[in-house]
């Protein structure tokens, strides 16, 4: 399993984040009709240990640009960011305290603040649509292996807690449904199965109701669609790798987005419904369609374990134009060749030159590198790599003999 690729963690630590991933919901918005391309408007958190410090959260635009760290705390780990409706704040959990505990900051990273202070465990904590609210999940056993957890609710500034579920078994992953009025979350039965189940309840902790049947496999990470219509979540089922499924609020038949055997985890949505970004095989985030097709890298797999976050809002990456020339060995312009961009990611688009051997890409996401190719059946054609952070003029592509 995933766990045993992570280095340099103790044991206590792998079970810690084990349990995170049984009982903690990614957060997000979601599933529409499938559009042809994907969405890249917006941010996305997550939680990374690439830097060896512990987990540490980052923000990144959805197409991979601008990954930035925004916490720093050496030694502690940073788990399961959420971004407010707005996106003006963050709600996270964190062990620096020596237990997890619940804390907000704003989204640059600034202003952290504890809204939790106990001697139990706080995790997965979601805003409520409305950004009034966060529900969580509190439980007596720092490793998540013994005690039972269960979801409570509290104001966004930490006051007013209450208890939403109350049983002997392990209650997590809470989220809220768009309009604020249900909550989906997983259920861990008691031995000897202890498999985890998804549950609805309404928004009070009445009416709790089973919409996934238990075992053998598991099931994690409910979240909404935008119009609460549907759940998409990770499971087991059919593999003992983890994939990406959806199925009606009602709790209809699952349905596999991702391809079986691999392991991929934490959906979360874009707001418009037309792509899901996850994590696949615990070190790379990747987004797709939201009918689980064209999956495409957007950060490094050299990087420690991940886990997705929340994709929020729709912000673009900041663009730009990249303009340039074909010419002929002679310096004539040649028109009708096909120029090319390629991102690092290995997402292109082309365009074709002009009479005078002119080309233009329009919307070019700022922050990272692209290569640029022509192809032409009259002559050769040498590619250039640039990073891109402005607008920019290539130097002349000249045909080759």
């Amino acid at each position: 399993m995933k766990m045993k690729r992570i280095t340099n963690i103790s044991n206590s630590l792998r079970v810690w984040i084990l349990v995170c991933m049984f009982v903690a919901t990614v957060m997000l918005v979601v599933l529409a009709p499938c559009t042809s391309a994907q969405s890249v408007a917006g941010k996305i958190a997550f939680s990374s240990n690439r830097d060896g410090n512990g987990f540490e959260i980052y923000t990144m635009y959805a197409n991979g640009a601008y990954q930035t760290r925004i916490t720093n705390s050496i030694g502690y780990n940073n788990i399961l960011p959420d971004f407010s409706p707005d996106g003006s704040h963050i709600v996270f959990y964190s062990d620096r305290s020596g237990t997890a505990q619940i804390y907000v900051m704003n989204s640059d990273g600034t202003n952290q603040t504890r809204l939790t202070s106990n001697t139990l465990v706080d995790r997965g904590p979601r805003f409520s649509p409305d950004g009034s609210r966060i529900v969580f999940s509190r439980g007596n056993d720092p490793n998540g292996t013994n005690g039972s957890s269960e979801i409570f609710i509290m104001n966004a500034d930490g006051s007013n807690q209450i208890h939403l579920t109350n049983n002997v078994l392990d209650d997590g992953g809470a989220r809220f449904s768009p309009d604020g009025g249900q909550i989906v979350f997983t259920r861990r039965s008691g031995p000897p199965d202890r498999v985890i189940s998804i549950f609805i309840m309404s928004a009070d902790g009445s009416g709790q109701t089973r919409l996934t049947n238990p075992g053998p496999s598991d099931d994690f990470n409910p979240s909404f669609s935008p119009d609460g219509s549907q759940i998409v979540f990770g499971s087991t089922r059919g593999s003992t790798a983890q994939g990406i499924f959806i199925m009606s609020a009602g709790g209809s038949i699952p349905i596999r987005l991702s391809p079986a055997g691999v392991d991929d985890e934490f959906p979360s949505f874009s707001r418009d419904g037309a792509s899901i970004a996850f994590g696949r095989n615990g070190f790379a985030i990747f987004t797709m369609n939201s009918d689980g097709t064209n999956p495409v890298q957007r950060t490094s797999s050299n990087y420690f374990f991940m886990i997705m976050g929340d994709w929020k809002g729709s912000q673009p990456a900041p663009t730009v134009t990249i303009s340039g020339r074909v010419r002929t060995p002679d310096g004539r312009g040649l028109r009708n060749a096909t120029a090319s961009i390629t991102d690092s990611f290995g997402v292109s688009r082309t365009a074709t030159t002009s009479s005078f051997g002119f080309f233009s890409f329009d919307n070019v996401v700022t922050g990272d590198t692209y290569t640029f190719r022509i192809s032409s059946r009259l002559f050769r054609f040498t590619p250039q790599t640039v990073q891109v952070n402005d607008n920019l003029t290539l130097a002349d592509f000249v045909g080759l003999e």
